[in-house]
């Protein structure tokens, strides 16, 4: 009696392991069946290039927090350090040399001052703006980051038309942002996890930009421009030039796969312009448009000084965004990414792995 309990005992463990070896066999031959069909063929171009894509973040291992808060505090402190030195060199500049005599000098140093100044605000803008979420919050939150950096850079340089031209600058660098994120897919994103989507921007990011703007123009209507409205046109359009360079240039280098020609060709022709559009204003202020001929090559290698000037600042911006583990992403290509995973069978057959890749 005893041995005919361990003969069934036996032989019901022998059906059990059958059966367990029957399962995993219908397993495998599920994923090779799957692996060879043309549903699969079709699916991986996109669900393997970002599987692929995202492995390749920088930095993807920092704490969302951690990753935000690094690169806001980070560009905060540098404007207000740029912003410190800048405008105290700027105003004894102005005050102490004399562009008629010493034009050469006088833009080379003034582009070394000045440059800096706009791309760390063009940089402290975009970063927030560019992001995704309320552009309530965003606009709200670039201009607790620029504060610091300009309060001190109106202390140092000291006229009249400085608090306004700040203030333009920052308004046309925000506005070229937002207007480039309406109309494109392109955002940036903090650290964060890969399975989470990046909300769009609709109805509400209209009605919350629209008040934005009709506060800004109030505050611009109680402005008098009668002795800085050509000052203040100038130094808007190098902050639109900068944001133009700085906007393409995150497009080109800060997305996991790297490189974007029409990026890195707008980021040039913008910075040279910026340049350009600098050293012509002060030769005309300086020494008139008729003597502009004399000194023509000289300002040409000023300009093209001042250009890469621009594109160094901009490329040690977005290496500190890399640092911080942020990247320029697709929003359209995200979320058709995100739907094809979940459509996908790999979270239905190993739903443990993929948890561990998109941890």
């Amino acid at each position: 009696m005893h041995e005919h309990s361990k003969s069934a005992d036996r032989q019901s463990r022998q059906g059990t392991d059958r059966c367990q070896s029957s399962s995993r066999d219908i397993d495998r031959l599920e994923v090779e069946s799957y692996l060879a069909s043309q549903e699969f063929q079709r699916l991986p171009p996109s669900l393997c290039k970002t599987r692929q894509t995202r492995q390749a973040w920088p930095n993807r291992d920092i704490s969302p927090a951690t990753s935000f808060s690094m690169a806001m505090v980070g560009f905060s402190l540098f404007f207000l350090l740029v912003g410190l030195l800048s405008g105290s060199a700027l105003d004894h500049l102005f005050t102490s040399t004399d562009p008629a005599s010493e034009m050469v000098f006088y833009c080379v140093v003034g582009q070394v001052f000045f440059i800096p100044m706009v791309v760390s605000l063009a940089m402290a803008t975009v970063t927030p703006l560019f992001w995704y979420g309320s552009v309530l919050i965003r606009f709200g939150l670039a201009s607790v980051v620029v504060l610091p950096g300009a309060i001190a850079f109106s202390i140092g340089f000291d006229f009249d038309g400085v608090r306004p031209s700040l203030f333009a600058m920052f308004l046309s660098i925000a506005m070229v942002t937002v207007l480039v994120q309406l109309w494109t897919q392109w955002t940036v994103s903090h650290s964060r996890p890969m399975d989470t989507p990046i909300q769009p921007t609709g109805t509400r990011s209209i009605m919350e930009l629209t008040g934005i703007a009709s506060v800004c123009c109030a505050v611009f209507a109680a402005i008098d421009f009668t002795d800085i409205g050509l000052t203040v046109a100038l130094s808007a359009l190098v902050s639109v030039i900068t944001a133009v360079a700085v906007i393409g240039m995150v497009i080109a280098w800060l997305r996991p796969r790297q490189g974007n020609l029409l990026g890195v060709l707008a980021a040039g022709l913008s910075t040279l312009t910026g340049s350009v559009v600098l050293c012509g204003s002060v030769a005309v202020l300086g020494i008139g448009v008729q003597a502009i001929g004399a000194r023509l090559l000289e300002l040409i290698g000023v300009a093209i000084f001042g250009a890469v000037v621009f594109l160094v600042l901009i490329l040690a911006g977005i290496w500190w965004l890399r640092i911080c583990g942020w990247v320029c992403l697709n929003r359209e290509q995200e979320k058709a990414a995100l739907d094809a995973e979940a459509e996908s069978p790999w979270h239905q057959w190993f739903p443990e792995e993929s948890a561990i890749e998109d941890s």
